[in-house]
């Protein structure tokens, strides 16, 4: 549901006549960019407000005259009741105008959000209105319309979650994801959020468009493909060299003599966990190896035991350390 108020409308009818401040201007950016219903919101309220702009502005019922005549008859003339009087039907009018699109938005186009959210070490499928799949990350959050009766297949995702789009040519499939936006008509690709800002997006199946939010700059992106955003750098291109960048998903990990410092990422992302190395030096060595439907510490311990190392769990953290001779 659109998260709106009094102050938000106000600065949505302000923003039409160009007289937010830059911290107003800040302020509604970033209501817009927090919910797709806001955005849709707005949009409802930007039309019904050029409607009402098509009157004519200085349009004066005749009771207003009859009233100033009365007026000029018991009150001194100085008194710019008329001037008063326009800036009361403005007011009256913008209200309306609001008062119009926020019933029509309830009428229409309103439906009711539904959201899921994963924990740690926990993960969901979900099947979306259109039956397109979504297998949903530990501590992430999806967001979505109970129905996709609208111009296109909107999400709100913040997390991790791969998707298998089913196709609707007519109808677009939207993933926001931090500052950027995915387009697919049919495809499977994986997304990932990492709350920093950055934001990866790797194209399984089909190819999708990859942006950044105010950026007119768009990816096509192909299978084996994936596009990276980062708060300061424009959206980057690149083929996907990560053999686990769905491990989570796939409950496998697959080491080609990767190195220490790769691994360690791997496992910490994949258990969700902090691994400290005592010496710097351990983290230029390699390894080799397959898991499937890995578990913590049997891993360390392979792992261990392949590069003469040592593991010790220290309270919420592991700890590896070289074998002492």
């Amino acid at each position: 549901m659109p998260q709106y108020n009094d102050h938000i409308e106000t600065l949505i009818v302000r923003s039409f006549d160009n007289s937010l401040t830059p911290e107003d201007q800040a302020h509604l950016q970033a209501w817009l960019h927090k919910d797709i219903a806001n955005q849709q919101y707005y949009n409802l309220i930007k039309k019904t407000w050029a409607i009402a702009g098509q009157a004519d502005n200085d349009f004066i019922p005749d009771t207003a005259r009859n009233w100033e005549r009365f007026r000029q008859q018991i009150m001194p003339a100085k008194v710019s009741f008329i001037h008063k009087y326009r800036n009361a039907i403005r007011i009256a009018a913008t209200l309306i105008v609001i008062a119009a699109a926020a019933t029509i938005w309830h009428t229409f186009f309103y439906h009711p959000m539904i959201d899921i959210t994963t924990a740690a070490h926990e993960k969901k499928n979900i099947t979306l209105p259109d039956g397109s799949q979504v297998s949903l990350n530990q501590n992430s959050h999806i967001r979505y319309a109970s129905n996709f009766n609208g111009n296109e297949r909107a999400i709100q995702l913040e997390g991790e979650a791969f998707f298998n789009v089913s196709q609707q040519v007519d109808k677009p499939f939207i993933v926001n994801a931090g500052n950027t936006r995915t387009q697919v008509l049919g495809t499977s690709f994986h997304i990932r959020d990492d709350k920093a800002g950055n934001v990866a997006v790797s194209v399984v199946t089909g190819k999708v468009a990859f942006s950044a939010t105010g950026n007119e700059r768009k990816l096509v992106l192909t299978q084996g493909n994936q596009g990276i955003a980062t708060p300061d750098k424009p959206v980057q291109e690149s083929k996907i060299t990560d053999p686990n960048f769905m491990a989570w998903k796939e409950n496998k990990l697959i080491f080609r003599d990767t190195p220490l410092s790769v691994v360690i990422k791997n496992l910490e992302e994949y258990f969700n966990i902090d691994i400290e190395v005592m010496n710097d030096t351990l983290l230029s060595y390699t390894y080799t190896g397959t898991f499937d439907h890995p578990k913590l510490e049997e891993v360390l311990e392979v792992v261990s035991e392949s590069t003469d190392l040592n593991w010790k769990k220290i309270q919420d953290k592991y700890v590896l350390s070289k074998q002492v001779q």
